[in-house]
C-alpha cells in the first residue's frame, strides 16, 4: 500500500473523519489488544501513520494523534528525526533516561499485573495467551510528560521489547539492558551548556573513577568516591580539575569499577 495516497491519514475507525478521540481509542486498544481490534487491518494500517514518518502502527503515531486531538499538532506535518534514550530493568523496575516522554509500549513475557510507578499516566494491559506475552501501554491524553525515573514494576516478568516515543511524537532509538551490572551510562541534557548530569546504575557498594577526555584523548577531568547502591548521579559543569572550562566540543567519558568499564561521549556547547 502507498501511504502517500491515503486520504484520510489518522482515520483508524474509518470513518471518514480523521484524528478524532474515537480514533486514538481504537490505536489504544491495537496496542493492549492487538490487531483483532481492527475490522479491516490494510485500510486502518495504511490510515494509521499519523506522523508521516513512514513507520505504521507506532506508538510514536498515537502520541501525534493525541497532540491533534489537543490541538498541540497540526494534521499530516512529518515529524522528522530520532531522539535517544535509555532503557533498562534493574530490580524488577523499568527505568527510562534521556527523553521526555509521552507514550511507552512495552512487551512483557509471560502473564503479569505490572504496576505503573508514574501515577500521572494512563496503563492499559493485557495477556496475549497465544503469544504467551503481556501487552502494555502507557500513555497520556492529558498532556503529561514522563522526564526519566521509575516508570514501571514488572513484577518478576523479563522484558521482551520497548517502544517510546517522545511528547513531538518522535521515534526513540533506545538501549535496553537486563543485566545488573553498571548499567546504563547516560548524561543528561546532551548537548550541555553549563552543567550535566552523568548518571549510572550501581549494583553494589564500592569505589568508583570518573574520567572525561577530549577528542585528542587528553585527560581533562577525573574524580574517584565511593558510592553505595542504587541510582548515581556525578554533576559536571565542564570544567577540568583545576576549575578551567573545558573546550567546546566531543568529550567521552567513562566509569571504571574494579571489574567493569563503561564509555559514552558528550558535547559540551559554550
Amino acid at each position: 500500500i502507498c501511504v502517500d495516497s491515503i486520504d484520510v491519514r489518522g482515520d483508524m475507525n474509518l470513518n471518514g473523519i480523521a484524528n478524532e478521540i474515537a480514533d486514538a481509542v481504537l490505536y489504544t486498544n491495537y496496542f493492549v489488544y492487538g490487531i483483532g481490534v481492527f475490522t479491516n487491518y490494510q485500510a486502518q494500517v495504511a490510515a494509521s501513520d499519523v506522523n508521516r514518518d513512514g513507520l505504521t502502527l507506532s506508538v510514536t503515531d498515537l502520541v501525534y494523534q493525541i497532540n491533534i486531538i489537543r490541538g498541540d499538532a497540526l494534521p499530516y506535518d512529518a515529524v522528522q528525526g530520532v531522539d535517544t534514550a535509555s532503557a533498562y530493568v534493574y530490580n524488577d523496575i523499568l527505568k527510562v533516561y534521556g527523553i521526555e516522554m509521552r507514550a511507552a509500549y512495552i512487551v512483557l513475557n509471560g502473564n503479569v499485573s505490572p504496576l505503573l510507578l508514574f501515577d500521572q499516566m494512563e496503563i492499559n494491559y493485557n495477556f496475549d495467551s497465544e503469544n504467551s506475552v503481556t501487552r502494555v501501554l502507557i500513555y497520556s491524553f492529558d498532556g503529561v510528560i514522563f522526564s526519566g525515573g521509575d516508570l514501571l514494576d514488572i513484577n518478576g516478568s523479563t522484558l521482551q521489547s520497548i517502544e517510546l516515543a517522545t511528547a513531538e511524537g518522535k521515534r526513540v532509538y533506545n538501549d535496553t539492558l537486563w543485566s545488573d551490572d553498571i548499567s546504563p551510562l547516560t548524561n543528561y541534557p546532551n548537548p550541555f551548556n553549563n552543567e550535566t548530569v552523568i548518571s549510572f546504575q550501581n549494583p553494589t557498594a564500592q569505589n568508583i573513577q570518573l574520567e572525561i577526555y577530549n577528542v585528542l584523548g587528553e585527560k581533562v577531568y577525573d574524580i574517584m568516591n565511593y558510592y553505595t547502591t542504587g541510582q548515581i548521579d556525578i554533576r559536571w559543569s565542564g570544567t577540568n580539575n583545576n576549575g578551567t572550562t573545558v573546550a567546546s566540543g566531543i568529550s567521552f567519558y567513562r566509569i571504571i569499577t574494579s571489574d567493569d568499564i563503561k564509555t559514552n561521549k558528550m558535547i559540551l556547547l559554550k
